[in-house]
């Protein structure tokens, strides 16, 4: 015999897992391409500063 309520808890545990792993990975993408633009700003800013020099 099947618990359909233990089923369903299953489920959305399952469904709630699966959405904590792609939010994660989209967090991580988002925050490298957050990274490297910064990276590339503070770059570019210290360079113009040793121009200015």
């Amino acid at each position: 015999m099947i618990n359909m309520c233990e089923a369903i808890i299953q489920m959305q545990n399952s469904y709630r897992n699966e959405g904590i792993r792609i939010g994660e990975r989209r967090g991580k993408t988002e925050g490298i391409q957050i990274g490297k633009t910064k990276g590339i700003e503070i770059g570019r800013n210290q360079e113009l500063r040793k121009i200015a020099v």
